[in-house]
């Protein structure tokens, strides 16, 4: 699939800090429609992303209260185990020393232990303090029906960008990390964040002017 498109809203699903190139297919439409009426999918980025440690690639996950033919925007958060502070502790250690964790950190640890009672919710609020730091302004909507066919003026990105799909996903722009002495793609927009700061804008729009799906 060719990222180019003149098609100037988007249909996609709400996934948890996603990486740089979900934010990259955002920006380049006007009107953004949230998938909230599918089935909730496992095992994919609506509940999960990673972040790049001294070690290895960390998968960072939101366990959840699944049950069969529950609709994204009904999934509960699973507080029996202690995610809060694996997340919080997990992004610190790895993040800590880069030149820009002082200046957003405060502001993720706070929506991390905001205790949402919905998946949705907790996404949608680290998704629009995303988009507020990268200056992205664009409409943004919720589905209200599930569409199984959608109109040819959306384009339907549903489960487009997913972990088990990342081989697909060509011309990856480079950044700066702080760890790994080559360079590891599609990690959390955190990390691009906290790396790069600011110039993240700059490195969103290089990479949503050559990706290929």
């Amino acid at each position: 699939m060719n990222f180019e498109s003149r098609q100037e809203a988007l249909l996609i699903d709400l996934q948890h800090l996603p990486c740089i190139s979900y934010f990259s297919v955002l920006k380049k439409h006007k009107i953004i429609y949230l998938e909230s009426e599918e089935s909730y999918i496992k095992q994919s980025y609506r509940n999960r992303c990673y972040i790049l440690t001294s070690n290895k690639i960390d998968r960072l996950s939101v366990p959840v209260k699944y049950k069969n033919g529950l609709k994204t925007r009904e999934v509960e958060i699973d507080y029996v185990q202690k995610w809060q502070n694996r997340h919080w502790r997990a992004i610190k250690s790895a993040y800590a020393k880069t030149p820009f964790f002082e200046f957003y950190g405060d502001y993720f640890e706070k929506i991390i232990y905001t205790n949402y009672k919905f998946l949705y919710d907790l996404n949608m609020d680290l998704l629009t303090l995303c988009l507020k730091i990268l200056n992205i302004k664009i409409d943004i909507r919720h589905t209200d029906t599930y569409y199984h066919e959608v109109p040819e003026n959306i384009a339907d990105f549903r489960s487009i960008i997913h972990p088990k799909k990342e081989s697909g996903i060509k011309n990856v722009q480079f950044y700066n990390q702080i760890f790994g002495s080559g360079f590891t793609k599609n990690l959390s927009i955190i990390d691009l964040l906290f790396n790069e700061g600011q110039n993240s804008s700059v490195i969103i729009d290089q990479q949503a002017k050559k990706m290929i799906f």
